[in-house]
């Protein structure tokens, strides 16, 4: 099971909004998103032009584990 960071979980949950989007909503700048979003998708092995699509895909069908993370 991949452990996610709190940082991480807020930014994973925005995934559908965009990273200035996300950075607004947080609070946070947009390399801190950027940064923030690198690390998950080294910690789920997704990378090139796909990793978010990928990744949203990967929390999908993982939602259980997702949600027991944010307790």
């Amino acid at each position: 099971m991949v452990e996610l960071t709190k940082r991480e979980r807020d930014i994973c949950e925005r995934l559908d909004l965009t990273v200035p989007e996300i950075a607004v909503e947080l609070g946070i700048g947009h390399g801190t998103v950027r940064t923030v979003l690198q690390n998950v998708y080294r910690k789920f092995g997704v990378s090139g032009l796909k990793a978010r699509g990928d990744l949203k895909e990967i929390l999908k069908k993982d939602t259980e584990t997702f949600k027991e993370q944010k307790l």
